[in-house]
């Protein structure tokens, strides 16, 4: 069974929750950088990008944010292919 997301994890739980989420689901070879704490309008929270392969081989990148309100947990995750432009 695939642990739950709890608003109580620290930055690098939720990091690790969200690569191990990523890899369950067909991610191949992901990667992150970016980590920082991130202001979410007044809030504080954190972000951090992936870039991985998904199984069919296309190159996707993730923007995700992370924030608490009211003892809940917010996580907004945005994810597009990447393209390549090579010229002839």
């Amino acid at each position: 069974p695939h642990p739950r997301l709890d608003n109580n994890w620290a930055i690098l739980e939720i990091k690790e929750f969200i690569e191990t989420s990523a890899t369950d689901v067909g991610v191949v070879g992901i990667s992150s950088r970016d980590f920082r704490p991130y202001k979410f309008g007044s809030l504080e929270g954190f972000r951090v990008e992936f870039l991985f392969t998904t199984e069919d081989g296309l190159l996707r990148e993730v923007f995700t944010v992370r924030a608490k309100i009211d003892k809940k947990l917010y996580l907004i995750i945005y994810s597009a292919p990447v393209c390549i432009i090579t010229q002839k």
